[in-house]
């Protein structure tokens, strides 16, 4: 009798070490929830990056723009073909900005190209002014002001 109760009980106390399933079910359920907020965070963290960067360009690209202008009296404008040949005093509303011309110049009025998929074009003359830039990457538009 005393060996049946001594296994009984070496049995119990195997048995008490570990976790039960509901246990082990509830951190597997707190810890799917802690994930899921984290993915839904780091989704947006992309897109606001993204957006920073483009406008970031556009300032720049802007202060090539300027520069430009101030030192040809025309902005390079990328509607005709050929390096100079569409510059403008006015550019059209959406008229693409030449970048090739910002990066070529003697002295480039730019240091690098922007990232691929990012375009930039001028904005309404009549409301922001000639030489005012906005900037898009991938459809979305950035503009800063």
């Amino acid at each position: 009798m005393d060996n049946l109760r001594h296994r009984v009980t070496r049995h119990r106390r195997r048995g008490e070490g570990g976790f039960t399933l509901i246990e082990l079910l509830v951190v597997i359920a707190i810890l799917s929830v802690l994930a899921a907020i984290v993915i839904i965070n780091v989704t947006g963290v992309k897109g606001n990056a993204q957006s920073a960067s483009c406008k970031s360009d556009t300032e720049a690209v802007q202060t090539a723009v300027d520069g430009y202008y101030v030192q040809n009296s025309v902005y390079p404008d990328g509607t005709g073909t050929g390096t100079g040949s569409a510059d403008t005093p006015t550019p059209g509303l959406n008229d693409p900005v030449d970048i090739a011309e910002l990066l070529t110049a003697t002295d480039p009025y730019l240091q690098a190209a922007p990232q691929t998929g990012e375009n930039f074009s001028y904005a309404d003359p009549t409301t922001n002014g000639p030489g005012t830039i906005k900037g898009s990457v991938n459809g979305t538009v950035c503009q800063t002001g």
